[in-house]
Formats: structure tokens, sequence, C-alpha cells
């Protein structure tokens, strides 16, 4: 596989690892956002471990890049209650 295709690959497993968390719409929450929720006991550094747990066979993002993707490319918010 060439690097190109690695870090795709990478990149669309870090996608579909942050999509298998199940977030709430901000309705549930009296919230004016568009932001969805998850559960309070997670925060990013929590569900890179789970990444890294559950990707141990593949070639794995960086923290700081699992962060970049999370911020960059999806409108989550942990839930503070």
């Amino acid at each position: 596989m060439t690097k190109m295709k690695v870090i795709k690959a990478v990149v669309q497993d870090v996608r579909d690892h942050i999509n298998s968390f199940a977030a709430l719409d901000s309705q549930y929450f009296h919230a004016r956002t568009n932001k969805k929720y998850l559960d309070a006991s997670l925060s990013v550094a929590k569900m890179y471990r789970l990444y890294k747990e559950a990707y141990k066979e593949h070639e794995r993002a960086s923290l700081d890049k699992y962060r970049r993707i999370f911020d960059a490319e999806f409108n989550l918010t942990f839930h503070k209650p």
C-alpha cells in the first residue's frame, strides 16, 4: 500500500471510530446549537485510548492527529451534567 493510501486509511479509521460513539442532539439539553453531545464520561484522550486498542492491528494516527480530525470534521462536544 502506498503512503498516501495508508494516510487515507488511517484518517478513515479515525472517522469511523469517532462515528461509533452515540451522540445526542442538543435539543435534549435545551441548548441552541447544532452541536451533538457525547457522554460526559468521555474525552478526546479517552476516545483515543479506545481507538488505539480497537485499531491495534492497523497503522494508527497520533493523539494530535486524532484531536485535529475530531475538531475539524465533527461538531461534537462532551455533555457536562
